[in-house]
């Protein structure tokens, strides 16, 4: 019972405390994720102490991330990446390859361990779908052709992430050879493969089926069994756990609109993700902060995240302008929570050290935080140049 106890204050403190500052961020026009963050470093064993990292907890901020990839990939249909076009697909494909070199030829020039420098550079492949559509969204700016191409690139990059992510969980788990490198590569493709492929043909197929379901619900609770059942065979495999629930959403985005569940999981997501977010901002030591080496990394990383997609995506569509490719670029700029995930995943798995930790997190803070203002400028800029 003294268990149970205190993980129910733990619960009590950071779902309030999240719920409560994620609402003033929300007022000030910031992404709440920030705010859940930064409560959690506050709240966290190396500030206040009100939470002292209880296994239990973490075990909960692991499902909650399984629920937030799940409802990423009900938002990310295969038919809809189908039509992207190609300015989509090489926005993305640059945004990819460009910071994960930045991030992995950093670290390794700094003599830091491969399997280290692979989740750096796999933390600053990341595009925020979520945050990107909301600031497009809020300038009233979503239906112009660089806010779908920046949302159709974001949609491959989240794929593309979680291909990277595959083969860096998995290369990071043996030594590293040319064989492995292969192997990884090669199970994480042919994993989202013949599960986007098979997965959405099976439930286009079973579609009708579900129509004569008469349990309530149904059709939503066997997209959630998919979710665990995918989520764990990604883990029996070697990969991770979130990449099986992201292409288990991918799956059931064919009939989300048909079933509504995203709106049926939305209710589940706003309550047990912030617990996610503040058990990772509690991890972080802001103390780390007052070392000069640790500020100077971070600032470094943050510049080459902010480059390497302004240059990377920006390039894919040069040709359409300067206004639009700094549009395009400052929109797949912010790591948000896909880049936070990752960090989490290297530090659980013992990898990434608390001071890389806390770069990754800076990294994915500032760039969340730089992206509103400056896409609000660009949009201002492109809309002068047109009027």
């Amino acid at each position: 019972m003294e268990m149970l106890t205190k993980v129910l204050i733990e619960l009590l403190i950071i779902i309030a405390g999240a719920k409560l500052v994620g609402e003033l961020f929300e007022r000030i026009q910031q992404p709440a994720v920030v705010g859940e963050l930064l409560v959690g470093m506050i709240i966290g064993p190396h500030a206040l102490g009100w939470i002292q990292g209880n296994e239990i907890v973490h075990m909960l901020s692991e499902l909650a991330v399984i629920f937030l990839l799940f409802q990423v990939g009900l938002e990310t249909r295969l038919s809809d990446m189908l039509k992207v076009g190609k300015k989509s697909f090489w926005v993305a494909m640059l945004g990819v390859v460009l910071p994960f070199m930045a991030g992995y030829a950093y670290l390794a020039a700094l003599n830091h361990d491969y399997k280290i420098a692979l989740f750096m550079g796999a933390a600053m492949v990341a595009t925020s779908v979520g945050i990107t559509a909301r600031v497009l969204a809020d300038l009233k700016f979503l239906q112009r052709p660089e806010s779908r191409i920046v949302l159709g690139a974001a949609v491959i990059d989240d794929v593309l992430g979680m291909i990277v992510l595959a083969m860096v969980a998995g290369l990071s788990q043996g030594e590293f050879s040319t064989l492995s490198l292969i192997r990884i590569t090669v199970v994480a493709l042919a994993f989202v493969v013949i599960v986007v492929l098979l997965g959405t043909w099976l439930v286009r197929k079973l579609s009708p089926s579900f129509r004569k379901l008469k349990t309530k619900n149904m059709t939503f609770i066997i997209s959630l069994l998919t979710c665990f059942g995918l989520a764990a065979l990604a883990q029996i495999i070697g990969l991770a756990a979130i990449i099986g629930a992201f292409l288990a959403g991918m799956v059931f985005a064919e009939i989300n609109e048909e079933y509504d569940l995203d709106k049926k999981l939305e209710p589940m997501t706003d309550f047990w993700v912030p617990i996610f977010f503040v058990v990772m901002g509690s991890q972080v030591n802001a103390a780390l902060f007052t070392s000069g080496s640790i500020i100077i990394m971070a600032g470094i990383v943050t510049v080459l995240a902010i480059i390497t997609k302004l240059v990377g995506c920006g390039a894919a569509v040069l040709k359409d302008g300067l206004p639009s490719s700094f549009i395009v670029g400052v929109g797949m700029m912010p790591r948000g929570e896909v880049g936070l995930i990752i960090a989490a995943i290297g530090a659980n798995m013992k990898i990434i050290p608390a001071d890389i930790y806390a770069v990754i997190v800076a990294m994915c803070m500032f760039t969340t935080l730089l992206m509103p203002p400056l896409m609000k400028m660009a949009v201002e800029r492109k809309t002068r140049e047109q009027s």
